[in-house]
């Protein structure tokens, strides 16, 4: 008979348990969490306060005297069967958990939105009062409660979060970048613009940049040019330009580098327009045909499957050849999932100086 039941997963935990103990015999452990001390209580099945609520340090003593706690309450009740239970805290409870599994007492993690559901007063909250909470979660084996990962299971729960962080801050800066209307307010954001200072006529001269705004965008920057320099001849010319006006401070030449390369960046998304330096004698055709072959060469061996083919600037490229200059030109190496592996700045190093061979 197929019963309907008002609790998760039909509280199979609750009446497997209840099936091989008596509820006298059962003890539910809420954990309070914290960043150098834990607190914790004991209860029986019916809510009753077996071991009052203490605290604990975050060290191996603390670990000692709260095993000693619970082997007191086991003995005082007679116990068989315990539930150890803490709220999800970002990773300050994953030393404990480690230690108590060591013991062979699993701890559940609960979802804090769970438990102040379970606090009667909204517009109080103490330690008690979410130890109380988790309990009840536990006794009644309500909201999202799952055993803390290990092992494989740990690491692939850190990889999926480290990749949602990417994702977000990708994201956002594709959101960010886009609302600017000219090149020198990405500049600003990314806080490579000099400082100013004036006063009435005066107005000062060589002062540091601002370092207000996206650190994350100033680095990229920094990299991009001295990717640049490195194999883009025009923009090497500049670099080195500017390295020899500035002996004394050679960061200038990469803020300025990268300044400007945000300035042709957006100029060419702006008009959505191919870049070509100047002073090329070959004709548009010609020098982007040789330009695509490069390319290809300098992607082989890179692997990005994570990027899907409608985000992919290759692709769009190549279309873009076509039609305009009737190219049929060679088709970009698939990477092993049959996603086309898009153009990047290359794999070498940053560092190393001006190449013959440049990809313009």
């Amino acid at each position: 008979m197929n019963t309907k039941n008002i609790y998760r997963n039909n509280n199979q935990i609750l009446k497997e348990t209840l099936s091989m103990y008596k509820p006298e015999n059962i003890l539910y452990v809420p954990i309070e969490i914290g960043k150098f001390n834990h607190k914790a209580g004991i209860v029986n099945f019916f809510g009753d306060v077996v071991i009052n609520p203490f605290e604990f340090p975050c060290n191996k003593h603390g670990l000692d005297f709260f095993l000693k706690k619970l082997q007191l309450a086991m003995k005082i009740s007679s116990a068989k069967k315990i539930f150890i239970g803490c709220e999800s805290t970002g990773h300050y409870h994953l030393n404990l958990v480690y230690h108590l599994k060591q013991f062979s007492l699993p701890v559940e993690s609960i979802n804090p939105r769970d438990t102040s559901r379970e606090n009667p007063n909204k517009n109080a909250k103490s330690d008690i009062i979410d130890l109380n909470a988790i309990a009840r979660c536990l006794i009644s084996n309500k909201g999202a409660r799952q055993v803390i990962p290990e092992g494989i299971y740990y690491n692939l729960q850190r990889a999926t979060r480290t990749r949602r962080k990417f994702v977000q801050r990708e994201t956002s800066s594709k959101n960010t970048i886009t609302r600017f209307a000219y090149a020198q307010q990405i500049i600003s954001y990314a806080g490579s613009s000099s400082r100013k200072f004036s006063s009435a006529e005066y107005q000062a001269e060589n002062l540091p940049i601002t370092h207000f705004g996206s650190v994350f965008l100033r680095t990229t920057l920094n990299q991009i040019a001295l990717s640049l320099n490195a194999w883009s001849q025009p923009f090497h010319l500049y670099y080195t330009k500017k390295t020899l006006e500035k002996k004394d401070r050679p960061g200038i030449a990469r803020i300025a580098t990268g300044n400007k390369f945000v300035k042709l960046a957006f100029a060419l998304m702006k008009e959505e327009q191919l870049y070509r330096p100047k002073g090329v004698l070959l004709d548009e055709k010609s020098y982007y045909l040789g330009l695509w072959k490069k390319i290809l060469t300098k992607l082989d061996g890179l692997d990005l499957s994570q990027v899907p083919p409608e985000t992919n600037y290759l692709l769009k490229i190549k279309k873009q050849l076509q039609e305009q200059y009737g190219l049929k030109i060679e088709q970009p190496k698939l990477s092993k999932n049959g996603n086309f592996i898009p153009y990047l700045s290359g794999k070498r190093s940053f560092l190393l100086p001006y190449r013959s061979n440049v990809v313009s």
